[in-house]
This record gives structure tokens, C-alpha cells and sequence, in this order.
């Protein structure tokens, strides 16, 4: 199910033997200088992160696409990660442009 303000609303969806799966997730660059960071400890996860930062734990795409390249494994991110906190105004511009 996908919800109707979701990001994901106009992605292309795949079938195959009866299992859907996005074609693809388009990401964002986003302006990180003079953002906020934050230092990741034993057992946050992103969506963790995104509630604290923008009381939506749904922006977690958000900070994983602000740290493409420091976020190796989404599921396993090492305490001690120090992460960019994407400003919620460009979230929200690319909420609305898609």
C-alpha cells in the first residue's frame, strides 16, 4: 500500500510472479553546508533520526540521500556516524515538485 502523500505515489511498480517492487528510488541532492549533524549511537536508525529531527519518522530518505556517501549499509549504520541533517524546507520543496 502506498500512502497518498508518499513520494513513491507516480513511481513505476514491477510484477513479477505476483510480487510488486519499485522500479526504483530517485534521489535528492540536498544543500548541506550549515546544516545541522548528528552523531549516530548504538541502535538509532534513520527513521529513529527523522522523528527526532522533524517529528516524521517518514523523512528518513531525506538523510539517507544528504549521506549518500557516508551511509553504506542503511540497515547497519556504525555509531559514531557523523550525519547531515537535511533542512525540512528542501524536503518539503521536493515533496511538492516530486
Amino acid at each position: 500500500m502506498i500512502f497518498k502523500d508518499s513520494r513513491y505515489t507516480n513511481v513505476m511498480v514491477n510484477e513479477d510472479d505476483g510480487i510488486s517492487t519499485f522500479s526504483s528510488r530517485r534521489t535528492h541532492r540536498f544543500t548541506t553546508v550549515g546544516c545541522p549533524t548528528h552523531t549516530v549511537i548504538q541502535g538509532e536508525t534513520l527513521d529513529f533520526i527523522a522523528h527526532k529531527y522533524y517529528a516524521n519518522p517518514r523523512y528518513w530518505w531525506a538523510i539517507l540521500d544528504a549521506n549518500s556517501d557516508t551511509v553504506v549499509d542503511f540497515f547497519d549504520i556504525k555509531p559514531g556516524t557523523k550525519l547531515v541533517i537535511p533542512r525540512i524546507s528542501e524536503i518539503k520543496e521536493v515533496l511538492r515538485n516530486g
